[in-house]
C-alpha cells in the first residue's frame, strides 16, 4: 500500500463520513401544498431529521356539514408526501380553538372597525 492509496482512502472516508452525517431534528409545517413538500424534501436532502405537523383549523371544521371535509384530502396528501419521503413522521396539531379566538375574532373585531384585517 503506498502512501497516496492511504490518503485517497481516507478522503472517501471522510466524505462518506460526510455524507452520512445527520443534521438535528427540525420542526416544520407540512400543509398538503406543493411549497411545503419541497421544503422537506430539500430539509431531508441536507440530511436533517424531520418531524412534519399538520395544523388543523376551524374553518376546515366548518365545511363539514356540507358533506365536505377539504382538511381531510390535504392530510391525506400530507401522509402520502411523508411516506414518499421514507416515513417521516406526521403530527396532527388541532388548534380550532386558538384560531377561532386569535385570528376569527380579530379579523372580525378589524372589520366591525371598519379596517382591512390581516390576520393571517
Amino acid at each position: 500500500q503506498t502512501s497516496g492509496e492511504s490518503t485517497m482512502e481516507t478522503s472517501i472516508e471522510t466524505t462518506n463520513n460526510k455524507e452520512s452525517k445527520r443534521q438535528p431534528t427540525v420542526a416544520m409545517l407540512l400543509s398538503g401544498g406543493v411549497d411545503s413538500s419541497v421544503a422537506m424534501h430539500l430539509l431531508l436532502r441536507q440530511n436533517y431529521n424531520v418531524t412534519a405537523f399538520y395544523l388543523r383549523i376551524w374553518l376546515e371544521d366548518e365545511l363539514a356539514h356540507l358533506g365536505e371535509c377539504p382538511w381531510e384530502d390535504d392530510l391525506q396528501v400530507c401522509q402520502s408526501v411523508c411516506e414518499h419521503a421514507g416515513n417521516v413522521t406526521l403530527e396532527t396539531v388541532s388548534l380550532g380553538k386558538e384560531y377561532r379566538e386569535r385570528v376569527v375574532q380579530y379579523t372580525i373585531e378589524e372589520a366591525q372597525r371598519g379596517r382591512t384585517p390581516n390576520p393571517d
